[in-house]
């Protein structure tokens, strides 16, 4: 992120203007041990790990539900996972 923001600045760009998104697969419920290419646990788990991405510097998610329940998944995700981030702060 600091490579980001320095380009910014020599391009005369305000870094603060600048989405920095993670796209990234996600399964409510289920660990998925040595899978780092999904965000998988419980929803306490899911919105820690989240969290911790905001640390880094990125202000966005997109987040793509995985496997046959995806419509469970989405709810999931608003009922659980986004209360715990709003709780965050």
């Amino acid at each position: 992120m600091e490579r980001v923001r320095s380009a910014a600045e020599a391009a005369g760009r305000d870094p603060s203007e600048i989405t920095a998104a993670y796209n990234m697969l996600v399964r409510v419920g289920d660990e998925q041990p040595g899978n780092v290419m999904t965000v998988a646990g419980s929803s306490a788990a899911i919105a820690e790990q989240l969290i911790g991405f905001t640390k880094l510097g990125f202000t966005s998610f997109n987040l793509a539900p995985t496997g046959p329940d995806r419509l469970e998944q989405i709810e999931l995700l608003g009922r659980e996972v986004l209360p715990e981030l709003r709780r965050a702060g």
